[in-house]
């Protein structure tokens, strides 16, 4: 079926159907446009991935990280400190202090240095 269509859309279409899905809080529907990516023949893109992430983390943390793990680490899609940042965010919107801290060891275990924006939600849910 996506052959019959031409050229597969740009990255920048399916972060705009992540973000829509995310405003009509259909928030697990955004999962979804992985696998829409993937009917192109393309790997989800840092971009794309760090969108579905930053929808995900607003209604549970839990699903995002999962996804993290599994989808993006899966696919070998590289982190950055966005990335970490959102997920950062979603623990600490849902006071998971410890998992925050947590997050910030791996980051540093893996070379990211961690910027002011992390290090900032991590004090402002002190």
């Amino acid at each position: 079926m996506p052959t019959s269509i031409g050229e597969p859309p740009e990255e920048d279409i399916f972060v705009t159907i992540v973000r829509g899905l995310g405003r009509a809080r259909m928030n697990r529907k955004a999962i979804k446009v992985l696998d829409l990516v993937s009917h192109f023949n393309k790997d989800p893109s840092l971009e794309i991935c760090k969108s579905i992430l930053d929808v995900l983390v607003k209604e549970n943390i839990d699903l995002a990280r999962d996804i993290y793990r599994k989808k993006m680490m899966g696919c070998g899609v590289h982190r950055d400190n966005y990335t970490f940042g959102i997920l950062m965010k979603g623990f600490c919107l849902t006071n998971r202090i410890a998992d925050g801290f947590k997050l910030l060891t791996l980051m540093k275990s893996q070379g990211i240095k961690p910027n002011i924006v992390i290090y900032k939600t991590l004090i402002c849910s002190l």
